[in-house]
């Protein structure tokens, strides 16, 4: 059976918070005990959020060029 929309709404707005806690450095355990979900289910937001980023759409050259300038 499909989720809701109100589901969906939902696991998107935990998906955003836990990359955004997982950003700040907050630990899995936290983000599971704050988001009031698994930490199984916090592991696989950040890697659907990781994979989404847009660094991750970038070449490895292109990557490696956008690391550089931060060091400048």
């Amino acid at each position: 059976m499909a989720a809701s929309i109100e589901q969906r709404k939902e696991a998107e707005i935990k998906r955003n918070r836990a990359w955004q806690l997982h950003l700040n450095g907050a630990p899995q355990f936290a983000i599971a005990a704050e988001l009031e979900i698994t930490q199984a289910r916090v592991s696989q937001f950040i890697k659907q959020s990781a994979k989404a980023h847009p660094i991750n759409q970038l070449t490895l050259e292109e990557r490696m060029a956008v690391s550089e300038e931060r060091w400048n």
